[in-house]
């Protein structure tokens, strides 16, 4: 999957709620390609998959949170289906996968909240609980995984853990690293099977600095390099070689279009991909062949 890895990205503001579903090739560069589209607008999303399925997390619907899970095949094109509902109605959570299982983190309910819940991303019904966050956090923190590991990090309020979990048990996640790796909170979470990397945010305005961490040890995040443009909570995915960041929101009160690339095992800056069919933030996006399968 490294070389026809796809990339699918729904969901988010421009500055509407939008519904449509766009999907790149990561090996590849060049501008999104229109997919299909969830059954509603939404915002604030999170996205997870494996090898055949991408599930969205519509996040907000107007102006109310939602527990609503949809699903594509991502090798396809068409609309989104019902898959199930989270545990809670929530907005702002993250998502990571492995093959077998989804993984739902954190969110606004509307106080933080320290949840995490599981699917099962080959059937169809609702989330169940897979246990606690150190720390309750939101707004789109950066999540990334490699086979066995499931990284959170980089929520809201800024300065928070990163917590790894192990995606096959259940249980209450561990501490991988305390605040002090850096106040960037809300980039864009990728990764190949060992490195993990949080792209963008803010701390406290808006940044276009990489981190990146290996997610079989513990320990703080290192300097990666920067991205083409500076903003936080949009949507990143990778292939097992490149990591993308896609729509963001940037300053000064500004959504962006840009989707930039990086190859995950070197270090340096990031280089222009393509763009969005439209400048957005806050969608939700996954892959075919990312760090966690």
């Amino acid at each position: 999957f490294a070389t026809n890895t796809r990339g699918v990205s729904g969901g988010g503001e421009s500055p509407s709620q939008v519904n449509d579903i766009r999907f790149i090739t990561i090996s590849s560069t060049g501008d999104t390609t229109d997919f299909g589209n969830l059954t509603s607008a939404a915002t604030y999303m999170a996205a997870c998959g494996n090898q055949t399925r991408g599930i969205f997390h519509l996040g907000k619907i107007s102006s109310d949170k939602k527990n609503t899970l949809e699903y594509v095949t991502i090798a396809s094109t068409g609309d989104a289906v019902d898959f199930g509902d989270l545990t809670q109605v929530r907005s702002n959570v993250g998502a990571l996968s492995n093959p077998t299982r989804g993984v739902f983190t954190g969110g606004y309910t509307p106080t933080l909240v320290d949840t995490i819940d599981y699917v099962t991303i080959s059937t169809l019904g609702n989330a169940q609980d897979f246990g606690d966050m150190t720390e309750s956090i939101g707004t789109n923190s950066a999540q990334c995984a490699s086979t066995t590991r499931g990284i959170i990090w980089g929520g809201y309020p800024a300065g928070t853990n990163i917590d790894y979990i192990t995606i096959a048990t259940l249980g209450n996640a561990t501490e991988f690293t305390d605040g002090s790796w850096g106040s960037q909170a809300s980039g864009q979470g990728a990764s190949n099977s060992t490195r993990g990397l949080a792209m963008g945010g803010y701390s406290p305005s808006y940044t276009a600095e990489i981190r990146y961490i290996q997610m079989a040890t513990l320990g703080n995040a290192v300097n990666f390099g920067d991205l083409t443009v500076n903003g936080g909570i949009g949507d990143g995915t990778a292939s097992k070689v490149r990591a993308v960041a896609w729509g963001r929101y940037k300053s000064p009160g500004a959504n962006d279009g840009t989707i930039d690339y990086v190859a995950i095992a070197t270090q340096g800056n990031a280089v222009d991909f393509g763009d969005m069919n439209e400048t957005r933030r806050n969608g939700g996006s996954t892959s075919t062949g990312h760090g966690g399968l």
